[in-house]
């Protein structure tokens, strides 16, 4: 506190607030214009510290902000429209890693899933031979995502990881580098690994001001005290999660929690824990992921979960036109749902 800092290569940016984190302040910074390096200096003497960063050109691509635009508004094919108008006008290396990554992200959006994969692994590579080593990471981290999820390939996203972590030359992102091996230890069964690698991921979020680490982090513990049996826990710590989304928070994360509220709920009751009834947040879910969150994979499973509460009223009806639109969400969303679908199947021919 109360030493001097010198800026050069870049400038506050306008409108956007100094945030108060562990240890110091965070700002967000724009780089001036033809600025080669960023350089920050605090203190004096041997006190001083100071902190280097090479600048590069990042070209304006107005083409793939209104594919970005177009995909977050669910228009998946006029997102591939235009992408497909963006390789033939250029040579550079960036721009198109940048294209093969965006068709990878609208393959898994479309359920594509062993595509989307392929898709992301080139992209890795060719954003690490243009020296986009940043989005490298971050399709690392859905790389990763989708090896677990899908394929339970646990050592290649574990492989994965590693080389994120390799990468990775900016904090925040070394930091989700610990959330997402978290998930991959909590998906193995390593329930220990995974709560130290969740602690530090959000104690990692706290000093660097991340909201985003820190409610992922806790939201992947709540899911990690249901597992041990602690469904109050989890049922706390997800309505305060529910509570400090802002009105406007992305519709997505939302309808993730309301989906994870009304999932920890049913679990419960079959372990004879009885919370409040589950329908009501998984319902919400439901609308948003049929509306506002296009996710046909989120779709499926929020069906799954309905068919799942209806058994539990004995509703064998309802249970089996859940489980019917859950099939008509997504022809293969992943072996999870699979076995839901083939457990719900069972249960209502059982009951019949």
């Amino acid at each position: 506190g109360g030493a001097e800092a010198v800026l050069s290569g870049a400038r506050r940016t306008p409108g956007a607030p100094a945030v108060q984190v562990a240890g110091g302040v965070r700002l967000d910074l724009t780089a001036d214009a033809n600025a080669q390096r960023l350089v920050l200096q605090v203190g004096s003497g041997d006190d001083l510290a100071r902190f280097e960063l090479e600048l590069g050109e990042d070209p304006a691509v107005p083409a793939l902000d209104d594919a970005k635009t177009a995909r977050s508004g669910g228009e998946r094919v006029e997102a591939r429209r235009i992408l497909a108008s963006v390789g033939p006008q250029t040579e550079d290396a960036g721009i198109l890693a940048r294209v093969r990554s965006l068709q990878a992200r609208l393959d898994n959006d479309d359920g594509r899933t062993d595509v989307a994969i392929v898709g992301l692994r080139e992209a890795i590579s060719a954003h690490r031979r243009a020296g986009q080593t940043s989005e490298a990471v971050h399709d690392a981290f859905l790389l990763s995502v989708l090896l677990r999820y899908h394929g339970r390939r646990y050592s290649e996203a574990r492989e994965t990881l590693e080389t994120a972590y390799e990468l990775a030359f900016d904090a925040e992102d070394r930091a989700f580098v610990h959330y997402y091996a978290a998930l991959a230890a909590k998906d193995t069964g390593d329930t220990r690994a995974a709560l130290e690698g969740l602690s530090r991921a959000e104690a990692d979020g706290v000093r660097l001001g991340s909201e985003l680490l820190i409610r992922v982090s806790r939201t992947v513990r709540a899911t990690v005290a249901m597992g041990l049996g602690r469904f109050e826990e989890a049922e706390q710590a997800r309505q305060q999660l529910l509570a400090a989304l802002a009105p406007d928070a992305a519709p997505c994360v939302r309808a993730g929690l309301l989906n994870d509220v009304g999932w920890s709920r049913l679990l419960a009751a079959e372990a004879g824990v009885e919370l409040a009834p589950p329908e009501g947040p998984l319902e919400s879910a439901l609308a948003l992921y049929a509306s506002e969150c296009d996710r046909p994979t989120d779709l499926a499973n929020a069906h799954v979960n309905l068919a799942l509460a209806a058994l539990r009223r004995h509703d064998h009806a309802t249970a089996r036109d859940h489980l019917a639109a859950s099939r008509g969400a997504h022809p293969d969303p992943g072996p999870d749902i699979r076995f839901w679908w083939s457990d719900v199947d069972a249960r209502v021919h059982l009951a019949q």
